[in-house]
This record gives structure tokens, C-alpha cells and sequence, in this order.
């Protein structure tokens, strides 16, 4: 039998079939899945290799993490004993704590009398089977199932998009528990150039670079991602810069654009941004490597929306919902007073942020921003507040906080629901005094701050259940930008896609014309929880992926492929329905509030625990709409 080595796997022209060639010592083979109409072909593909899955556990704990392969024959024991096939001295782990077994290609874990037990997506189980995206917990300690198929082997261990963005969300999660970094890297070439390279030909090389729990993903014909986790800046340059040199070593120059959660983003969408702007800086000629922190942002005036606005170039500022909201922000931006920015994620806060700034008399200041969100709570005070030598473990020398680095500007505190309780306290004195300490010092410093705030979450609630201090809420609730979802901006959609289309094209050296009719619709019929940030991904990764002129269905996300199309958030124009936008965001959120109600039986405050609201602004929202329980 003689080796084979994958050269190229591509879908048909009709993607009614997946061909695979690979190249042997004295042969080349060809191999095409035929599918029926509906039918994945990859599943397919799966089908015709015949061979089984290989299963394998990763460990995370606070000193690091653990790698334990599955075996069909054996089972594997974890715990803090001697005797475990796979010993973790953690104090939450039992000496024997659970077991894992294979059956079939399914893994299964059992509980072994463990003391802190063992816990599936929140709930506790005696035994029970698991997969690769369960939450999964021994005690306090996340454990990862992975699953590596032959497949994905013979691809060099590729996986396709939609799953490696799963595992980055779940990475990402665990990093923020232990206080990690983790680094995602773009790497290939521009999807048009003139000696353009298929992914197979550097994908195994590269496989051989990663760690067996390190992800390596298909981004688009030409580029693939990489997961880095458990990992430094500086193991991330080293590996970025092995990357560059192997594709060298193939005759294949390649690019790389890379990001650090969580210093260059706190979200999976935010990241892959990023290592995006990232890669499209980076050039041969250059640099073929480039940080996130090295893309040069635009000029403030093309970041500056309000200027957008009034310019009327581009369609990012054409809904008048969104129009009128970067108006408060040009009337409340010369004010000292803290301003509160609400928003989903993904709907611009940031940018608002600074559009405050810039059009404040701080202008000429400092504007420093920090996701609160992003870091544990011994970090995230040290970040902010700064610390004296010696205040902690790690504490080597004085660091300045982000209170005196934005001394005579603004400080943006995105996602600020997200802050402890003692840390609230805290950021309060300073809200009030303008004076503060760093951590291991009683000598207290003044500055000259403007607090602008973010978040997504409804602060009103959170104080009504103890989550956030009322007083800190009430000193950061003085002015308020509200940022509608996209959703909200329906009419705008087809606009923005074409917009981020065009900026997808220009950076990518591609020449996409058009999106068709079927795709526009999924686009209408989608939700969209991440907002803008969502559709410039989607967009971005159509571009470089799709075989025409025109982005068909097939190129968008797996997400948007399976919507209903007769659920649409863009209201028919008839003598019902507004014909303004704020009206029929009104309409459409009356909607969903009379339907809650209905559907659990009148109950005012079950249906704002399921909204997410509290139940005062839950009968403001009833009376501006004209709802009264007797009419239900």
C-alpha cells in the first residue's frame, strides 16, 4: 500500500458533487462523491473513507493543560490519585474522580462518587455520552472533548468554518475563566493574485506546526485560520513566523494577519476582525506578518459617523433611526457628564464612543478604551486603577492604570455590566472624587476624566437583582445613547451589505457584483444577533469564497442557509404598518410583547424575565404601545 497525500479538494461547479485528488509515489488518484440533491457532500465523502474517528480529551487547569487520547479498548480515569491514567492536582478533584469510555464513536464520561461532581451543560449527571461542543466540567475544571475524523485528516486536519468559530467561542470562554491568552491567526494569500495557491498544498505543513489541541480551520480558498490557545505574544510570533517560513520552504509565500484575545478583541467576531484588518495590511514587500495593533485605523474624519452623516457619502448613516441617534451624540458630546451607550453587540458602541470624543472639547486628549468583559477581576482593577510594586504576585514594578493614561481625555468602559461588585465600588469613588488609588497604595491621585460607558446588558434589571450598584447606575445613567440592532435598520440592510461587499472586494483584489435575490432574502429573514459586526464577516468571507460574480446562498453562513423565508424583520408597506422605521420597530416589539403575554397566560412578570427587561420598563413599553391585559 502506498502513502497518498491530499494535493486539492474542491466542490463541483453545481456543489452537487466533492472531488478529491491526491498524489501518490508512483501515481495520482482522483476520487468524486457523487450526492443527491440536499445531501452534504462532505458527509458523503465521510461515508466512502470508512474509517473512524479519533476521540481525545483536553484537560484546562490553572497551571495549564492536560492532553489524554481516547482508546476503544480501555477506559480512561481522571482524577487526583496516583493510581489515574490521567492525574490533575486540583483541590476540586476527587482522588478518582470520573471515567471516559468509547463507544462506537460516541464518548461517554461516569461519574466516579466524586466529590464536587461532574456537570454537562450546567447539570449534573451520573453518566452520560458528551461532545466536542458540551460544556463539560469535573468539579471546577473544564474539560474538552475533541473529535478528529478521517476526513479532516486526509485535509491536513482542516474544519470547516462554522465549527472552528464554535470551538474559538468556546476558547475564548475558558480563557476568560483562567485569565488566558489565546491568538487567532489568518494565513494565506490574497484570494486574487497571479500565483494563486489551494489551501491543500500548505495545510499539512502547517498541521505539523500546531499542537494536537490547536484548531486549524478553512477560511476560503485561499486562506486558512489558526487557533492558538494556551499561548504567549511571543509563542505566537514564533509560530506565525515558522508559518511564513514553510510556505517559503513550498514555494508558496504566504501572509499572515494576527490577534490576541484578549488585547485585540473580547468576542469571536471581534477577533476575526482583527486578524482581518490585520491580514489585509500585511504585503512581500513589507511586513508579511502584521499585528493587530499594527493596522493603521482611517482618518478620523472616515471613522467620524456624525461627519459621515452630514456628507451623506456611503450607506452607513442612511436609516433615520440611526441618523437621529448620532445627532444626541453632536448634542451631548461637548457635555462633562458621563454618557451611558446601550446597544446588542456587534451595533457600533465603540465607534460611538468615539464619535463622543472627538467631537468633545477633549478632542486633543487621550481616548483609552478597555472591555471589561475581557479579563479576570484581579486583572481588570490593575488595568484600570494601576498598581505599586509588589501589590501581587507578578507585580515586578509601578504600572500606570488607564485613569492616568486618560488623564485630560475620555475613558471608554465597554461592556461595564460586566464589572464585579467590588470593582463598581470602586470606579464610583472615582465617578464622585475624580480621585483614586493604585492597587497596594493608600496615596490617592486626582485626574480629569469623562466616563463614557457601554453596554448590552439591561442595567435596570441587573439592578434590581443585585447584579450592579443602583448608585453607579444612576451616576452613569445621566445622558444615554440608545444603538438600534440591525435588525431595526432593515431598511438599510441591503445597503450595508453592499457597502462591506465593496470593502470586502477592495481589500481582497476581488470583483464581486452582486448578491442574488435568494440570498438577499435569507439576509431580510435573519435576525442577526451579531449585528453590524456579523454582516461585515459574512460579507468579508462571501467575497473571497464564492465562484462567481454574484454571492449566491451557498456562500453565506450555515446560519443564514436554514432561515424561513416567509419570516421577514422588514414590515410591508400597507396602511397598517408606519411607514417611519422607529414606527415599525415599535410595531414589531408590541408584537413580541403581546405574544409573550399571551403565551404565558397574562403573567407581567414571567414575560419580563423572558423579554430580559424589568418589569417597570416592561409596562412603560405596554402603555406607550396602548396593550392592557384585558384585551389579550
Amino acid at each position: 500500500m502506498q502513502l497518498l497525500a491530499l494535493t486539492s479538494a474542491r466542490f463541483g461547479t453545481d456543489r452537487s458533487r466533492l472531488e478529491m485528488k491526491a498524489s501518490g509515489e508512483h501515481s495520482k488518484q482522483s476520487v468524486t462523491v457523487a450526492t443527491r440533491p440536499g445531501e452534504d457532500p462532505w458527509e458523503a465523502l465521510r461515508a466512502s473513507v470508512g474509517e473512524r474517528v479519533r476521540l481525545s480529551l483536553l484537560v484546562y487547569h490553572r497551571e495549564g493543560a492536560e492532553l489524554a487520547h481516547l482508546s476503544r479498548r480501555h477506559a480512561l480515569v481522571i482524577g487526583r490519585g496516583s493510581d489515574c491514567d490521567l492525574r490533575v492536582g486540583d483541590a476540586g478533584l476527587s482522588r478518582r474522580h470520573a471515567r471516559f469510555s468509547v463507544r462506537g464513536d460516541v464518548v461517554v464520561v461516569e461519574d466516579l462518587g466524586s466529590k464536587n461532581g461532574v456537570r454537562i451543560n450546567g447539570e449534573l449527571v451520573k453518566e452520560a455520552e458528551v461532545g466536542p461542543h458540551d460544556r463539560l466540567t469535573l468539579g471546577t475544571l473544564p474539560v474538552v472533548v475533541n473529535r478528529l475524523d478521517p476526513l479532516e485528516e486526509r485535509l491536513g486536519g482542516l474544519e470547516r468554518h462554522e465549527s472552528f468559530i464554535a470551538h474559538l467561542d468556546e476558547e475564548l470562554a475558558r480563557c476568560r475563566l483562567f485569565g488566558r491568552h489565546a491568538t487567532l491567526l489568518l494565513v494565506g494569500q490574497r484570494p486574487k493574485t497571479s500565483r494563486r495557491a489551494e489551501v491543500c498544498r500548505y495545510a499539512p505543513a502547517l498541521r505539523e506546526l500546531l499542537r494536537p489541541f490547536d484548531r486549524l480551520g478553512h477560511y476560503s480558498p485561499t486562506q486558512l485560520e489558526v487557533l492558538y490557545g494556551e499561548s504567549t505574544e511571543e509563542q505566537s510570533q514564533a509560530l506565525a513566523e515558522q508559518i511564513l517560513a514553510t510556505g517559503e520552504r513550498l514555494g508558496t509565500p504566504l501572509l499572515c494577519g494576527a490577534a490576541m484575545f484578549p488585547h485585540h478583541g473580547a468576542s469571536a467576531s471581534e477577533l476575526q476582525l482583527a486578524a482581518q484588518d490585520a491580514f489585509h495590511r500585511a504585503s512581500p514587500a513589507t511586513a508579511a506578518l502584521r499585528w493587530a495593533d499594527e493596522v493603521a485605523r482611517p482618518p478620523a474624519d472616515d471613522l467620524d459617523e456624525s461627519k459621515r452623516l452630514s456628507a451623506d457619502k456611503g450607506p452607513i448613516l442612511r436609516g433615520p433611526y440611526i441618523r437621529r441617534v448620532y445627532q444626541i451624540i453632536e448634542r451631548v458630546a461637548p457635555k462633562k457628564v458621563p454618557v451611558l451607550i446601550r446597544g446588542e453587540t456587534g451595533t457600533g458602541k465603540e465607534l460611538a464612543a468615539q464619535a463622543l470624543h472627538r467631537r468633545s472639547q477633549r478632542s486633543r486628549g487621550p481616548l483609552h478604551a478597555i472591555n471589561c468583559a475581557a479579563l479576570p477581576t484581579h486583572l481588570l482593577q490593575s488595568a484600570i486603577f494601576g498598581h505599586e510594586k509588589g501589590a501581587f504576585t507578578g507585580a515586578h514594578q509601578r504600572q500606570k492604570g488607564l485613569f492616568e493614561a486618560a488623564h485630560g481625555g475620555t475613558l471608554f468602559l465597554d461592556e461595564v455590566g460586566e464589572l464585579p461588585l467590588n470593582a463598581q465600588s470602586s470606579l464610583l469613588r472615582v465617578l464622585e472624587t475624580q480621585r483614586f488609588c493604585r492597587l497596594g497604595s493608600t496615596k490617592e491621585i486626582g485626574v480629569d476624566v469623562r466616563f463614557v460607558a457601554a453596554t448590552h446588558r439591561d442595567l435596570e434589571e441587573m439592578v434590581r437583582t443585585g447584579g450592579f450598584r443602583q448608585d453607579l447606575f444612576f451616576r452613569l445613567n445621566v445622558l444615554t445613547v440608545d444603538l438600534p440592532p440591525l435588525r431595526a435598520r432593515c431598511d438599510e440592510l441591503e445597503a450595508l451589505a453592499y457597502y462591506f461587499v465593496a470593502q470586502a472586494n477592495e481589500q481582497n483584489g476581488c470583483a464581486i457584483e452582486g448578491i442574488d435575490t435568494d440570498a438577499l432574502e435569507a439576509m431580510l429573514s435573519y435576525p442577526w444577533p451579531g449585528n453590524i459586526r456579523e454582516l461585515r464577516n459574512a460579507m468579508e468571507r462571501a467575497v473571497v469564497i464564492a465562484q462567481g460574480k454574484t454571492i449566491t446562498l451557498d456562500d453565506l453562513p450555515t446560519s443564514l442557509q436554514h432561515v424561513d423565508p416567509a419570516v421577514t424583520f422588514v414590515a410591508a408597506p400597507d396602511a397598517a404598518v408606519s411607514r417611519s422605521l422607529r414606527g415599525r420597530v415599535r410595531e414589531y416589539e408590541a408584537a413580541i410583547i403581546r405574544q409573550t403575554l399571551v403565551e404565558l397566560g397574562k403573567d407581567r412578570q414571567a414575560a419580563a424575565d423572558l423579554l430580559g427587561i424589568s418589569l417597570r420598563t416592561l409596562a412603560q413599553k405596554m402603555s406607550v404601545a396602548g396593550i392592557r391585559l384585558r384585551d389579550l
